[in-house]
């Protein structure tokens, strides 16, 4: 019968994670010499070779794929019950690390959370923003509970689930004279001055990309900054057109501080998405969490 402890996997893990026993070895405070027995006491256990290490850096075999599924299985199952039975322990006072757009972590997130602390004081939260593809990476790594990314496609080889779809606005001060017009076509806007996101950023790829797909194939882009506010802020002192999602200009709109121009067959959007690892089992706290922010986003489309 196979017997493997949870220690053993976790070695494996690193190996497979770092591509070295040198720095698993390092990562995991061992010494190379004992990760290398762990890894072999491993692979006399399960009969078979799982790491190929006539190569550098090192692969897994052919088993190796197989055993890494059975290994994340297990480690998270376990890491899920310590956590349960320590927030237990506690009563209901885990950490919650999620993963955040900017945007999701500036105007969607901060009263859902809010009003989750007021009701369960004892919960603990940190929110890292960064981009989906950098969010995507640090739940697949187990450095987040989850994320919720502002994106147009699932990440791969997580679970990923649709909460909302976001439009995106075409935005302009109210006293500029394209608010006269109700419907404009691509053409009226080829030379009006775009305030954009920087260059190679990931939602401004997205966005061209976007913009393109709706046929909206040239803008003149005068300035770039990597902020929605900066954004909006240029924008509500004249200087021409911006984008960003609804959820981030729904109070200057409401305000008439900005206005909405609508561009003929052009209708952008995003998704608001729920990236987790697949066969995680969460902790209660992170359970709790995530059911309250799912309903939260999904009731407010």
């Amino acid at each position: 019968m196979l017997d493997f402890s949870v220690d053993l996997l976790r070695t494996f893990l690193a190996v497979h994670k770092y591509k070295s026993i040198t720095v698993a070895a390092e990562q995991l405070r061992k010494t190379q010499t004992g990760v290398s027995s762990q890894i072999a006491l491993l692979e006399d256990k399960a009969k078979i070779k799982l790491l190929d290490r006539s190569r550098r850096p090192y692969q897994l075999t052919e088993a190796g794929h197989y055993f890494l599924d059975f290994a994340e299985m297990m480690v998270n199952r376990t890491d899920g019950l310590d956590l349960t039975l320590r927030e237990l322990a506690k009563g209901n006072a885990g950490e919650i690390k999620i993963g955040a757009s900017t945007s999701i972590a500036t105007y969607v997130l901060p009263p859902i959370i809010i009003a989750l602390l007021k009701e369960h004081p004892k919960l603990n939260f940190t929110v890292m923003t960064q981009p989906p593809r950098v969010i995507a990476e640090a739940v697949r790594q187990c450095e987040l509970d989850f994320g919720v990314v502002l994106t147009h496609e699932a990440p791969h080889g997580l679970n990923a689930k649709v909460l909302r779809i976001e439009r995106l606005c075409f935005i302009i001060s109210s006293a500029h004279s394209l608010r006269r017009r109700k419907v404009l076509a691509s053409k009226d806007i080829r030379h009006v001055p775009f305030v954009m996101g920087l260059q190679n950023s990931e939602y401004t790829r997205m966005i061209n990309g976007m913009l393109r797909a709706t046929g909206v194939q040239e803008i003149s882009v005068v300035f770039r900054i990597n902020s929605f506010e900066a954004m909006k802020e240029f924008v509500r002192n004249g200087m021409g057109v911006t984008i960003v999602p609804e959820f981030a200009i729904k109070h200057e709109l409401e305000a008439n501080v900005l206005s909405e121009v609508t561009i003929k067959n052009a209708k952008p959007t995003f998704k608001i998405m729920m990236i987790e690892r697949p066969r995680v089992h969460s902790s209660p706290s992170v359970k709790l969490a995530k059911h309250i922010i799912e309903k939260k986003i999904m009731g407010a489309g």
